[in-house]
Parts: C-alpha cells; structure tokens; sequence
C-alpha cells in the first residue's frame, strides 16, 4: 500500500503506529467483508500517537481512508453503522468494503 504511505505519512512523525494502521487496514481490505473506521483503530484505541487520545487529532483515519478511496483500494457500502468506540458514543460511522482492483 506504498500509495497510502506516501499520501497520509510525510505529515506525522509516528511512523510504526501509522504503518499498523495501514497494516490493519490491508488485512481488512483482504478480508473481503466490510468493515469500519472502528475495526481499523480497534475501535477508537489505536492513534497514530499515543500522544492524540481518542476523539482528538484523529484526522490521519480520515486520511487513511480518503486516500484508499481515491487509490480504488476501498469504496463505501452504502451503509452506515453505529460505532461502538466510546468516545464516539454511538455515532454513525460509514461502512467501507474492499474494491474488486488489486492494489
């Protein structure tokens, strides 16, 4: 996913918490079920630093799955699912699912 790298890593400075989002988000992607923002951060507990809890500086998920979309690595459901991260206190979050193009 070298393409993810280059569009979401040049802006922080944790490289190894963004490579096992990036990790998480290959296997998810592989899967071939769909999957959420919640599932790539094991809902919510996973950051690209330790040091942006949850519900702050959490924009690189964003990040990470914009530029998976416009790569055509992944593409929204359709659906809309309830997050079951806490800070998210059940908000809808978007379901994702891998696309049919190798990567």
């Amino acid at each position: 996913m070298q393409g993810l790298r280059q569009g979401v890593g040049s802006e922080w400075s944790a490289m190894s918490d963004l490579e096992h989002l990036i990790e998480r988000l290959d296997s998810l992607i592989a899967s071939g079920r769909p999957f959420t923002a919640d599932d790539v951060t094991d809902n919510g507990r996973l950051t690209v630093s330790g040091d942006h809890a949850p519900n702050q500086k959490q924009n690189t998920i964003g990040t990470l799955f914009r530029t998976a979309a416009a790569a055509d690595r992944i593409g929204p459901t359709g659906r809309v699912v309830k997050s079951r991260a806490p800070h998210r206190k059940g908000g809808m979050i978007r379901e994702w699912e891998g696309s049919d193009q190798d990567g």
